[in-house]
Parts: C-alpha cells; structure tokens; sequence
C-alpha cells in the first residue's frame, strides 16, 4: 500500500523506510490519525447511519527483537521470555473496521486502558447511532466494582 500511494517504483529498504517514519512521526502521526478518522466516518455512513454498532475490544502480543522503547516482558505465548508490545485494539463487529488502538508494554494488564480506549471509539461515532454492543474475551473481565477504570 505505501509503494502504490507514494507512486515508488520499487519498495525502499527497511533502514530507510524505518527512519523516513521516525524523523516525521511527530508531525505526520496526528494528521495520519485525522485523516484515518475522516475516512472511517465517512466509510461507516457510506449507506446511511447505521442504528446499532458492535465494538470487538481485544488484545495481541507482538513480538520484539532488541530494545525498542516500552517493551517489556509479559505474557507472551509465541516467545516466551521476548520482550513484547501488548497493543488494545478495538474493531466494529460487522464490518471489521478499525476504530482505535493503542500500544502498550508487554507487561500491560488485559484489561487496563480500555475505558479510555472505549472513550475514544464513542468519540468518533457518528449522530444517530441508537445503541452500541460490546465484545470482549475472557481478558477483559476483572473482579473490581469499576475493571475499565483502570
């Protein structure tokens, strides 16, 4: 997809790739993020506003090698003992859109940041949704009186 919006002729070396997105993350990241906003918008009332969305919340492990920034030792299933990211992602049920995420540490609890995760998705809803439905696995449950609070 990056060759074919950049109009590349061929893919550019990893190195170079890696170190074009770190010098303008900073500046580009939140446009990025608008701009995938828009779209999303405008791709979830492409046939009008849809009454009823369902939010999948889940999380996965992603496996790194050598020391990138916040990663840290946690649950991991691939690698035992790696350092990992543990990301939060939430995703609509139906039409398997990407609504929001976020990186987080390998040792990050299951559950911990998804109020604030949810905060973001209910942001980006469009006016007429009636009602929302959410979905998440066993990792999402914990016993305190307030679990996305955390």
């Amino acid at each position: 997809m990056f060759q074919y919006l950049t109009g590349l002729p061929s893919y550019p070396e990893a190195t170079t790739l890696r170190r074009f997105l770190l010098r303008i993350a900073p500046t580009v990241l939140p446009r990025l993020r608008a701009m995938h906003d828009r779209f999303l918008h405008r791709l979830t009332i492409r046939r009008g506003v849809p009454a009823r969305l369902i939010f999948d919340v889940d999380s996965t492990v992603l496996v790194v090698y050598g020391r990138q920034e916040q990663a840290r030792i946690g649950y991991n299933p691939i690698k035992r003992g790696r350092p990992s990211y543990h990301p939060l992602l939430c995703f609509e049920g139906r039409s398997r859109d990407f609504w929001h995420g976020k990186l987080r540490p390998g040792n990050a609890p299951t559950a911990s940041g998804a109020f604030n995760l949810l905060k973001a998705c209910f942001a980006k809803l469009p006016h007429g949704v009636l009602s929302i439905i959410l979905r998440g696995d066993k990792g999402s449950y914990d016993r305190s009186p307030y679990p996305l609070a955390a």
